[in-house]
């Protein structure tokens, strides 16, 4: 059980880091052929800048010697959504809950350990339920992302404006990090089965037993003779 709960940490750990840096990395999407129009990038075949769109920042990389890039903010008003309501629900979505499943998996990295190392033999079997239930939020949570980001990549939120589609680095990160994580989980729940319980006996000083020897004593008490009192032989006066 020890060993399958050390892999959990692992994989969890690996899952958090690799997240960590699909989040923040503005590469979801590669898009060729981009220019810049008032800081708004769009698709022209005539030019052979690539663009990479991330979730909180794009990148323009400009065919050049000097390879120079122009980084902005995105904006769920004007791009990479251009205001339109399907595009900006999905694309939020996914800025909303891939942070959430890096702190579900941060703090399962945690309990995962502590549950290994068995810091407190007394609550590792509650500590394993819930790392389970912070694995499994994670997990959903990276999955609802990366498929939020598919629908918004998929869709047309501008007329004129190609989707973004062109999965890049940190939407394919984000995919083996959730991977990870279902590893993780999976594992934890070998680990768990093969975690036995406490029995109450060992329970610490300051659980109450019943008094045992109290109750026999009452079912089966035997009268006392004192040893002062007169026995009668049976003899004839």
């Amino acid at each position: 059980a020890k060993k399958c709960w050390l892999g959990a940490t692992v994989l969890l750990f690996c899952a958090f880091i690799l997240g960590t840096v699909g989040t923040f990395f503005p590469s979801w999407s590669r898009v060729d052929h981009a220019l810049l129009s008032n800081s708004v990038p769009f698709v022209s075949y005539s030019s052979s800048n690539t663009l990479y769109t991330g979730l909180y920042f794009a990148c323009v990389k400009y065919d050049s010697r000097d390879h120079r890039f122009t980084c902005f903010n995105t904006d769920k008003d004007s791009f990479p959504t251009y205001a339109n309501p399907k595009c900006k629900g999905y694309f939020t979505m996914a800025k909303v809950l891939m942070p959430c499943a890096l702190g579900f998996s941060g703090v399962a990295v945690i309990v995962a350990a502590l549950t290994a190392l068995k810091v407190n033999q007394r609550i590792a079997w509650k500590l394993g339920l819930v790392f389970l239930l912070l694995a499994l939020l994670a997990v959903g949570c990276f999955a609802t992302a990366f498929a939020g980001y598919v629908v918004f990549a998929e869709a047309t939120c501008r007329a004129g404006i190609s989707p973004a589609k062109g999965y890049a680095h940190s939407f394919w990160l984000a995919v083996v990090a959730c991977t990870l994580a279902l590893l993780g989980w999976f594992l934890a729940v070998v680990a768990q089965i093969c975690t036995p319980k406490l029995p109450k006996d060992l329970l610490g000083p300051g659980y109450h037993y019943p008094d045992v020897g109290s109750q026999l004593q009452t079912e089966y008490e035997v009268p006392t003779v004192s040893r002062f009192a007169p026995v009668s032989l049976g003899y004839a006066p």
